[in-house]
């Protein structure tokens, strides 16, 4: 169930959905999180106001995504991780989607749409603009 719009006006909301996203526990992360949100907040024009819209599951997959905590080295040459990818995708999917539900402008470079790069079997490759590209193992039924 999406949470209702203003949950995504309010910092603290939104700093608590990302750390129960990442399933942080401490409050040590807080103030980063917020500037993180802050940075990634995109604008909604309403009767002429703007307003700020945080994005939380965006920056939940920035920290899934960087944090050592959640990924695990795969090669050393040319440095791969791997550990978090479908999560990853999902949280930005997931973004992508209310960014285009409330037609919010993005700051550039933190767009949350994925564009496949190529489909190799059973592996499809995507590109993030921040992220990065990353393989997705294809889930078949």
């Amino acid at each position: 169930m999406t949470p209702p719009l203003n949950t995504y006006r309010d910092l603290s909301a939104c700093v608590a959905l990302v750390k129960q996203k990442c399933d942080i526990s401490s409050t040590t992360l807080d103030t980063s999180i917020e500037l993180v949100l802050e940075d990634s907040a995109g604008t909604l024009i309403i009767s002429d106001v703007v307003e700020v819209i945080y994005r939380p599951y965006y920056v939940a997959a920035h920290i899934i995504s960087s944090s050592g905590d959640f990924q695990n080295l795969k090669k050393a040459g040319s440095v791969e991780f791997t550990g978090m990818e479908r999560a990853i995708a999902n949280l930005l999917k997931y973004q992508n989607a209310l960014d285009v539900r409330y037609a919010l402008s993005i700051p550039f470079g933190m767009d949350a749409s994925a564009l496949v790069v190529e489909e190799e079997g059973s592996i499809t490759v995507v590109e993030y603009p921040l992220l990065g590209s990353m393989s997705i193992p294809t889930v078949t039924s």
